[in-house]
């Protein structure tokens, strides 16, 4: 086999790798690769409260959803930092979804009798709904002060990813 086959032979394997692994390849270097996790959520806070604002429909080539809302547990120190992550519950596994954090002084305001603090009460995240694997999901809270056990909260919001589609399950 002379050298031009050989690195005609490279390209093409090449390229079938990059073809069979691409959307994985893509979801890793854009940073929307998720991985599947044991997540116990069977025991939940009743000191946290929420909201969820937003809920977007899958958008874009990577069909990213955005959740943004609030969330925050009635036992904070006023003057920690806190973290909010998101978690999709399937019956197996789990995906922990990282959020950033938001000042909502309309929390805030909302709740005075908790003397909070607006930082860090507003969450939002981003996720693209083809790293999801097929299936019923839960969506969960996880909220907690750094450096302290975090606590758990059902949403009571359930969706279904099916080819494509990732849509909520309305009541």
């Amino acid at each position: 086999m002379n050298k031009s086959y050989k690195i005609l032979l490279a390209f093409v394997v090449a390229g079938l790798v990059l073809l069979l692994f691409s959307t994985k390849i893509v979801l890793l270097v854009t940073g929307n690769a998720l991985e599947k996790k044991q997540i116990d959520t069977t025991i939940t806070s009743p000191d946290l409260h929420y909201h969820i604002d937003i809920i977007s429909p899958p958008e874009g080539l990577l069909r990213s959803v955005f959740i943004r809302g609030w969330a925050f547990d009635t036992k904070y120190q006023a003057d920690t930092k806190r973290q909010i992550t998101m978690i999709l519950k399937s019956d197996t596994f789990a995906y922990e979804i990282p959020t950033f954090s938001e000042s909502r002084e309309d929390v805030r305001d909302a709740f005075p009798r908790y003397a909070l603090t607006a930082n860090d009460l507003g969450f939002g995240g981003t996720f693209s709904s083809i790293a999801i694997q097929e299936g019923k999901y839960e969506l969960f809270l996880k909220v907690g002060e750094v450096g302290a056990e975090p606590a758990l909260l059902k949403t009571n919001k359930t969706f279904i990813k099916e080819g494509v589609r990732f849509e909520e399950v309305l009541p």
